[in-house]
């Protein structure tokens, strides 16, 4: 690296890359490396500091696990700002579709990007030069066959019933989040490996707050359960949020219960069923998951109809959502039905 940063200072103006950062990993982590990751970060950060030191020089990093990079890397005066870039939306899909396929050849652009919705750019990618490389073997240009398949590969077709489900689930947490809160998702997608929900977490947490979530979390399972009958595994990765939301809001913040102990948040690892701290976490999770379950099945036909929705687009927007949701004139009245004896509040960084 001494090598290019030599280069880099003699070519300013320019731009030093930096990929891969999360290769750079946090120094006080214990491992049988850990000597040589402590000597190859501090070698970084001595390189960082000559290269924002140097006029004309800007540098540039990349990373797929901001996490694991040691926090010393990121501070302000080496890296000042940061911007996630996550998968292309439906409108950039297309236009990724559009601009490296001939468009005006009959292909159907529009299944295609539907399809691909929640796949990674170098996905889209892939399935383009997949398409290609099928066309070329055939001697003929891309065709829809092409393409559908391609798109096999990276985004393999589910079945009706398994879609609806997921569409049924993803419009369980918007609904009944946005009818205990009032706030809607930036977005909620389908995806490959099911689908999901863009919220922005709130840095206070009250009670109250932290109750709405813990049923927002629960309600994409209270409506497979409600509208179809049945939960599914694709609930998984809520139980998992959902126990650490209510862990945190007993345990770890204060804010329900009389004893103001806090204990490490990787206490949670430690809880067995069946005693009286996990006892205590499970009743608060049954609680919110009966609000959930009561919320569904006063806004069932509004689940199914953002259901419908995201089954046709894939995708919908903030705007998308609003439009849809106001057209059903629903009353946002159970904002704050769940008073707490106390509120405390605390700053959430779980």
């Amino acid at each position: 690296m001494n090598e290019k940063v030599e280069e880099a200072v003699a070519r300013a103006p320019c731009v030093f890359f930096l990929d891969e950062m999360d290769s750079f990993m946090i120094r006080n982590r214990s491992s049988r490396h850990s000597d040589y990751n402590i000597g190859i970060v501090n070698g970084l950060l001595e390189q960082l500091t000559r290269l924002n030191e140097t006029a004309g020089v800007i540098v540039v990093g990349a990373a797929n696990h901001l996490g694991l990079i040691d926090p010393a890397i990121l501070r302000p005066g080496r890296f000042d700002l940061r911007h996630e870039i996550g998968p292309p939306d439906r409108s950039g899909i297309e236009r990724i579709l559009s601009g490296s396929l001939n468009a005006d050849a009959g292909l159907d652009i529009d299944t295609a990007a539907r399809r691909l919705v929640g796949c990674s750019g170098a996905a889209v990618a892939a399935a383009i030069r997949e398409a290609k490389a099928q066309a070329r073997r055939q001697d003929t240009p891309v065709s829809n066959v092409h393409l559908t398949a391609a798109i096999d590969r990276v985004a393999a077709d589910r079945s009706d019933d398994e879609a609806w489900r997921i569409a049924v689930h993803e419009a369980g947490h918007v609904v009944v989040t946005w009818t205990l809160t009032g706030q809607l998702p930036s977005l909620v997608r389908l995806t490959p490996d099911g689908g999901e929900v863009h919220h922005r977490r709130a840095r206070v947490e009250t009670l109250d707050t932290a109750r709405d979530h813990i049923a927002g979390l629960l309600a994409g399972r209270a409506a497979e359960k409600v509208i179809l009958g049945s939960a599914s595994s694709g609930a998984a990765d809520d139980l998992v949020q959902a126990t650490e939301m209510a862990f945190h809001t007993r345990h770890v913040w204060g804010l329900e219960g009389s004893s103001l102990m806090a204990l490490p948040k990787n206490a949670l690892s430690h809880f067995l069923p069946g005693t009286p701290l996990a006892d205590a976490v499970d009743a608060m999770l049954a609680s919110q998951a009966t609000r959930a379950e009561e919320a569904v099945l006063r806004h069932q036909h509004a689940i199914i109809t953002i259901g419908g929705l995201l089954l046709e687009r894939a995708e919908l927007t903030h705007v998308e959502l609003g439009m849809a949701l106001r057209a059903q004139d629903l009353d946002v009245e159970e904002v704050g039905t769940a008073k707490p004896e106390e509120t405390r509040s605390c700053i959430s960084d779980a």
